[in-house]
This record gives C-alpha cells, sequence and structure tokens, in this order.
C-alpha cells in the first residue's frame, strides 16, 4: 500500500458509531438550545447559469421544484448517448426566519455538493466550497433579515476543474446538491458548528485494553456575544442501556467574539465493551455547556471503544485478535438517482454487504455520505475510506491545497466514527 493510502486506512479506523436514536438520520437537540433541521424541500432549480441567480427580486417562477438531495445527471449518466451534462446549475429557497430567532446564530449546512459550489443569502456571497465530496458549512446570522423571507442560492458547476480533485475518475462526475442540507440555531455561546462542519468534539481513546480505557476529548467551544462568557463543560460517556460511566466537569471561560479549544482526559473506565464486528458495542459521550447551570448547548457523539495493530507477516489484529478482513467497494451511485441518494439507500447497501459476510468495506474513491458511517458504526463494519484523489494529479499550488483542504475535512467530519 502506497504511504498515502496507508495513512488513510489507518486515519479510517478511527470510524466507529453513531448514538442518535435514529438508525441513519440525525436528530435535533431543540431542547438544548440547538435546533437542527433538514431544508431539503422546495428548492427551485434550473440546470444552466444565470448571471443574477443570486438577486432577491429574481423572477424564478418558471424554474423547476425539486427536493433534496438532487442530481441533475440522474438521468442523462444512464443513458446509451455518449457524454452528460457537465456545467452550472442554480439552487434557490425562500425561506422564512422568525423574529423569535434574532438572539440566535444562524448557520447553513451542506453534506456534499459537487463539485464547486457557491453560496448567497440574500444577495450576500457567504462562501465557496472547492471539491465535492465533504462538507461544508457557515454562519449566515449577519445576513439574515428577522421575521421575513430569506432567498438562499446556491450556484454548483461540476465541469472538469484541474484545481479540484478528482481530474479523471472511473465513476461519474455528477452534479447537484446531492446531499442533505441543514439549518442549524444556536446560542451566541455553542460547541463550532463551522469548524470544518465537523460535530465541533473529537474523542479518542489514548489507553485501551480489555480491561481499562481513558478516554480523550477536544472541543471548539465559541462565544459570539460582547462579553467574555464563563461556562461549565461537561462530558458523560454513556453505555448502550444510557447508564453514565465516567464523566468530568470543567469550568472554562471564552473571550468575546473567540473561539476556545478544550482537552481533557476523562477518568479511566473499567472492564469496557469493545467493539469488534460480531459484538458492535457502541457508547455515546454526551458534551454539555451550561451557563448559570442553564443547557446552552449540548451534542452527542459516538464511542467505539477498540484497539488495533498490523504486522507484516501476520495480518490485522483487532483487540489483541487476528481478524481477517473480507469486504467490498462501495461507490454512492443508483440509476435513476445518480448519487443523490436518501439515507434508507445508503443503509440498505450496507446491511446487504453485512448480511453477505463482510465486516471491511472500502469506500471508493471519496467519502461518502454520514448515514453510511453510521451503519458500518452499527452493523459491525470496518471502513477504508480516501480522499478523491484519483488516477491523475494536477502539479499546482491551488490542487495541492484543495487535496490537502478535502482530507482536513474528512479528518475532522468522520473523526468519531
Amino acid at each position: 500500500i502506497h504511504t498515502s493510502n496507508m495513512l488513510l486506512f489507518v486515519l479510517a479506523f478511527l470510524l466507529f458509531s453513531n448514538t442518535n436514536k435514529v438508525f441513519g438520520q440525525e436528530v435535533s437537540n431543540s431542547n438544548y438550545g440547538r435546533q437542527v433541521q433538514t431544508i431539503d424541500a422546495q428548492w427551485k432549480f434550473i440546470r444552466q447559469d444565470i448571471g443574477n441567480g443570486s438577486d432577491i427580486g429574481l423572477n424564478d417562477k418558471t424554474w423547476q421544484i425539486v427536493n433534496l438531495p438532487y442530481s441533475w445527471n440522474s438521468k442523462d449518466a444512464f443513458t446509451d448517448t455518449r457524454g452528460y451534462y457537465r456545467g452550472p446549475a442554480w439552487f434557490r429557497k425562500s425561506l422564512f426566519i422568525s423574529n423569535q430567532d434574532s438572539t440566535k446564530q444562524l448557520f447553513i449546512k451542506f453534506g456534499a455538493a459537487n463539485q464547486l459550489a457557491d453560496v448567497y443569502v440574500n444577495g450576500h456571497h457567504v462562501l465557496q466550497h472547492q471539491g465535492g465530496y465533504t462538507a461544508f458549512a457557515a454562519n449566515i446570522t449577519k445576513w439574515v433579515r428577522f421575521g421575513e423571507d430569506n432567498i438562499i442560492a446556491v450556484r454548483v458547476d461540476n465541469r472538469f476543474n484541474a484545481d479540484i480533485p478528482p481530474l479523471t475518475a472511473d465513476f461519474t462526475f455528477f452534479g447537484g446538491i446531492y446531499r442533505d442540507v441543514w439549518m442549524i440555531k444556536t446560542n451566541p455561546v455553542h460547541i463550532a458548528v463551522d469548524d470544518y462542519a465537523s460535530p465541533g468534539v473529537f474523542i479518542h481513546t489514548s489507553q485501551v485494553s480489555d480491561k481499562k480505557a481513558t478516554v480523550n476529548i477536544s472541543a471548539v467551544l465559541v462565544n459570539n456575544s460582547d462579553k467574555k462568557q464563563n461556562v461549565t463543560m461537561k462530558n458523560i460517556v454513556i453505555d448502550a442501556h444510557e447508564n453514565p460511566v465516567t464523566q468530568s466537569t470543567e469550568e472554562i471561560s471564552i473571550p468575546a467574539h473567540q473561539k476556545e479549544k478544550v482537552s481533557l482526559v476523562l477518568p479511566v473506565m473499567d472492564n469496557p465493551h469493545l467493539w469488534s464486528p460480531k459484538n458492535p458495542y457502541l457508547y455515546s459521550v454526551k458534551t454539555v455547556i451550561e451557563k448559570n447551570h442553564k443547557v446552552v448547548d449540548e451534542e452527542s457523539n459516538p464511542l467505539g471503544i477498540r484497539w488495533y495493530r498490523f504486522d507484516p507477516n501476520l495480518g490485522f489484529f483487532l483487540n489483541g485478535h487476528h481478524l481477517t478482513l473480507r469486504g467490498v467497494n462501495r461507490h454512492q451511485s443508483y440509476p435513476g438517482y445518480g448519487n443523490a441518494l436518501s439515507q434508507q439507500l445508503q443503509i440498505r447497501d450496507m446491511k446487504i454487504i453485512k448480511k453477505m459476510g463482510a465486516n471491511f468495506v472500502r469506500l471508493a474513491h471519496y467519502p461518502q455520505d454520514p448515514s453510511v458511517l453510521r451503519a458500518a458504526d452499527k452493523l459491525g463494519i470496518l471502513i477504508w475510506q480516501e480522499t478523491p484523489n484519483v488516477n491523475f494529479i494536477h502539479v499546482s499550488k491551488k490542487y495541492t491545497a484543495n487535496a490537502e483542504e478535502a482530507l482536513r475535512e474528512m479528518i475532522h467530519q468522520y473523526y468519531n466514527h
């Protein structure tokens, strides 16, 4: 295995778990100051470039109405005619935002858009994301008009771009916003949303055996208020029966309009349940931010406890036992859908793979939907996940920067699996 692929392979074994109640769906924490909801329904779409596509007053009444996830190559990529549309297209959505949210911080998060995406809110350019296989998020609070309808416009372009990997591949470069889009509302003090569109909390086990486990947590906390804020951060490891196993409490001071990175080690866990393909036992880690004994934000992240090693002569060992890895490659496309799959279809693939006796999947050749990783965690499937540097590379500073950014995004977003 090439050195770069081996790095990705080793990093991928960090992958395990989802603690939400729904098998493939993220759940809102609306009772704890954070509200998370999909905004997938009723987007306006046109498969061509429009010079004023971001304008608030643009007449888009004749545009097609689509629901996300959506790819404009769901049909033309599956015909006998050579070629399929690769070019720019526009998506627009009108979204009412209540005056009741005026004290909140508002974020928009895209699961993925292939491959160059420019996001506008009420005519203001919010961000450009280069790369079609990782999530991206932005704080849109300052561009929102509370108590009114707001126009979200996204220009997506899947044309060949020498600065964006992959350049060529053995798969179709489906265009579109082909994963979910989320509106996230938080309090001014919150766990970071736009830290590479990650969970903002990163969990690993520094020491593991069948007798003890040490859980380490790093978190990025944000204070978007005008004053320094003193908060309490609680981290609680919870077992599969909803019982707390170990926990810690930290007092943290965050300057105004600053981020604070926090790292800590929880008290040792005794006799941990170990994750394996035969027994994919999952804990969860609840991270709670409190101010004056009131919860202002809360997130739950997965934890699979395990250790592993590679032996050049004997192969792979998980939890001290030799494990033969048997599995398949998996792409994220279906006829009639392109790559714009529902979470149900993503999970269906993983269930079929598990049922056939596999314990290992290579996600070729790019990061895939989080529901795939959540399913793997629950089913007991080890994952090799890689960035989309396939076939050829372009020797340039921009290409290198985009390739490195894709790797950072992948690691941050999937760290807790």
